[in-house]
């Protein structure tokens, strides 16, 4: 066995399914620029982030709980697990300050990089090909190395863009 089968060895490997009912996606939320640090801290603490999935129960959480500790513009959002409900799940992310949704400009990164407006909905498959967001665990340990690409030196790690962005 060569050093190369190893490796595409490694690349092809796949976890088993989850069975577990929900996993864990990243969402940003960009903020326009404030000057005034308590009002972020506001913003994190008062304002709203949910999901509400094609079928079973809407998922909410205040951004502030929501986010990051390493990045506090990267939200974890809560869906259905698509490889228990059939394959797939759509899930449409609002942005709430009190009963209010805020009017926020959303943008999409497909795989390719490329960015688009859209409506603030993904579609998270069982099948990568079929999902728009393929980077979601059921693990709460890792959501910090989620979109991490850790493959060889340290120099060549990659972070993948999350597929949802809002702009506030």
């Amino acid at each position: 066995m060569t050093s190369t089968m190893i490796t595409q060895l490694a690349e092809n490997t796949r976890p088993p399914q989850s069975r577990e009912p929900y996993v864990w996606f990243r969402v940003t939320i960009h903020r326009h620029v404030s000057q005034n640090l308590q009002d972020e801290f506001t913003f994190r603490g008062l304002f709203q982030i949910e999901a509400a999935p094609s079928s079973g129960p809407v998922w909410s959480s205040s951004v502030r709980k929501a986010a990051s500790p390493f990045d506090p513009n990267l939200v974890f959002v809560q869906a259905p697990n698509p490889d228990v409900n059939g394959g797939g799940v759509k899930v449409t992310i609002s942005i709430f300050e009190g009963r209010m949704r805020l009017k926020c400009a959303i943008k999409c990164t497909k795989k390719d990089g490329s960015m688009h407006e859209c409506d603030g909905s993904v579609q998270l498959h069982s099948e990568p090909a079929l999902s728009e967001e393929d980077v979601y665990t059921s693990d709460q340990g890792a959501l910090h190395l989620l979109g991490w690409n850790m493959r060889g030196h340290p120099a060549q790690w990659r972070h993948k863009v999350p597929y949802l962005s809002f702009h506030c």
